[in-house]
Parts: structure tokens; C-alpha cells; sequence
């Protein structure tokens, strides 16, 4: 996101202060976001909405390596050993859930949408990233229990392994209803069977009618939803887990876990196979689960 979109969307009256409930908008006479005659910093293309997010929220964090991002002057065997090792973590989603992603992301450049707890991986090109955190990549430094956004402002709202996160998964949602036009979308995927990884803090897993009726109570209607990874990969998970707690030494720890990678890559197939059932089985232990509703008109 660049610095001339952040200043259309001051101008469209779609940002606000959460602290002042006012609207945020740019000064051209001295080059300054504000709000109530406040100027908000703007740091490395981050606008900060709230100037104490920075200092109150600092988590330590390494940004994961860009699976869509392959070096031009990588050799040949280096693209190779890369494309390899981008299949082997591979999550396998279930086509429901990427059928629902492609349906969401559909006229997604006709108008505004956001990814809350973007950053740094960027999702798409046309997603605002809104994170409490000033990450790589993120656009706005906010909290997702007060967006920053005028009531039904949004079109679109994506958001990925985020609510485990929160200790008021409700408070959220009901941010996310009340920014989003009426029909206006969310696409939301959350973790239900996954070991615990703060950032900065692991709250809860959903099943999938647990995390459907985070939804449904605020009144979102339920246009899919379904499991999105499946139990190999939540096995996985817990394998690796196992081993980083189990393993003091960082080396042989990192060597078996890629080994145990590559030999259980071919039970991702079967993954494939279970959460594209569509049975009752297949819904009872998942890595994550999705959700694709909107807010009724």
C-alpha cells in the first residue's frame, strides 16, 4: 500500500482516531496526517494511528521467508531446491476454502478491503494490512478490538491465524461487522487444533461450529465454511513441536524436522483427501478451519 492510497482513503472519509473518533485526514499545507489538529506519524509507510501502539505492543518477531518470492539470481538448482521446499510446506487447503478465497477476492479492486494482522506476508496486492504491531509490510498500526475505520467503510475483510490471539475473539468481530458495509465480506481462517505460538499471546483453537458461531451471533451470514488444513498437518505441527521442546540442540532438532517433513510428505495427500470429503469425520480434527459470510444487507 502506498503513501498516495493512505491519502485517498483519508479523503474518502474512511479512516478515523479510534482515541478521538474523529476523522483522520492528510494536511497538504504541511504534509501531515491528523486528527483534532493531532499529527499522526508516518514511519517507513506505516501510519501509526494510535503514536503509543508502537511503543506499548513491541514483539519480537522474524518475518517468514516469502514463499512467492524466488531470488533472479538464483541458480537453477537453487530455484529448484526452493520450488522443493516450498511443496514440502505446503499446507494442502481444502478446495472448499480456496474456492471461497478466489469468490472473496472477486471485484476486490473495486473497493476497499483490509487484512487484519497483515504483516509482513502480504496476501494480496489490494489488501490494507492492519496490525497492532509495526511489522514489514504493515499499512496501519492499530488494534483489531477498534479499527480505525468509519462505520460500514469497508467491502472486504480478510483475516488469517489472528483470533487465536485474542482473549475477546467477539469484541473483534463485532468491529469487523460494524465497519463493513452492508454486503460487505469476510474471509476469516482459524486455528483449531495447533500448538501454542504467541504472538504475543495463544489464546484458544476453534472447532468448526464453535468458530461459525463467532459469526453467526453477530448476525454475519454463512455463505461456506468448512475445514481448511487438515489432521496431518495438525499432527505435524504437534511432532515439531515436540522436538523443539524435546531437543536442546538447535542443529538436530532443525535436521529432524526436516526429515520428518520429507518422509511424511505424501500423507498430505491423504489430508487432501479428508477435508475434501465433505464427511462428518472430516470435520471433527483439523489443523484450521474458514469461514466466507457477509453482513446482511
Amino acid at each position: 500500500m502506498d503513501l498516495d492510497h493512505l491519502k485517498r482513503l483519508t479523503e474518502e472519509r474512511r479512516i478515523k482516531h479510534p482515541d478521538t473518533d474523529s476523522l483522520v485526514y492528510f494536511d497538504r499545507s504541511d504534509n501531515q496526517f491528523k486528527s483534532s489538529n493531532i499529527s499522526i506519524p508516518f514511519e517507513n509507510g506505516t501510519l501509526f494511528i494510535n503514536s503509543q501502539t508502537k511503543l506499548q505492543r513491541e514483539i519480537n518477531f522474524q518475518p517468514s521467508e516469502q514463499s512467492n518470492t524466488v531470488n533472479e539470481h538464483r541458480s537453477p538448482i537453487e530455484k529448484l531446491l526452493f520450488s522443493l521446499k516450498s511443496e514440502l510446506n505446503d499446507d494442502k487447503r481444502s478446495k472448499a476454502s480456496i474456492e471461497a478465497l478466489s469468490q472473496f477476492t472477486q471485484n476486490i479492486t473495486d473497493g476497499f478491503a483490509i487484512s487484519v494482522g497483515g504483516g509482513p506476508k502480504i496476501n494480496h496486492q489490494h489488501l490494507l494490512n492492519v496490525n497492532i504491531s509495526p511489522f514489514e509490510n504493515v499499512d496501519i498500526v492499530a488494534d483489531a478490538y477498534q479499527l480505525p475505520f468509519s462505520n460500514e467503510s469497508v467491502d472486504k475483510i480478510f483475516c488469517e491465524a489472528v483470533l487465536e490471539h485474542l482473549e475477546f475473539p467477539d469484541r473483534a468481530i463485532s468491529e469487523f461487522y460494524r465497519v463493513l458495509k452492508k454486503g460487505g465480506e469476510v474471509y476469516c481462517i482459524t486455528p483449531f487444533i495447533q500448538p501454542y505460538h504467541a504472538h504475543p499471546d495463544h489464546f484458544q483453537g476453534f472447532t468448526l461450529n464453535g468458530h461459525n458461531r463467532l459469526f453467526l451471533r453477530r448476525k454475519f451470514k454463512n455463505i461456506s465454511s468448512g475445514p481448511c488444513v487438515g489432521p496431518i498437518n495438525a499432527v505435524l505441527d504437534g511432532a515439531k513441536a515436540l522436538i523443539h521442546s524435546g531437543i536442546s540442540s538447535k542443529r538436530i532438532a532443525k535436521s529432524l524436522i526436516r526429515f520428518l517433513t520429507l518422509v511424511a510428505y505424501p500423507l498430505k495427500r491423504l489430508d487432501e483427501r479428508i477435508v475434501n470429503s465433505q464427511s462428518t469425520s472430516s470435520k471433527l480434527f483439523n489443523s484450521s478451519h474458514f469461514f466466507y459470510g457477509l453482513k446482511p444487507f
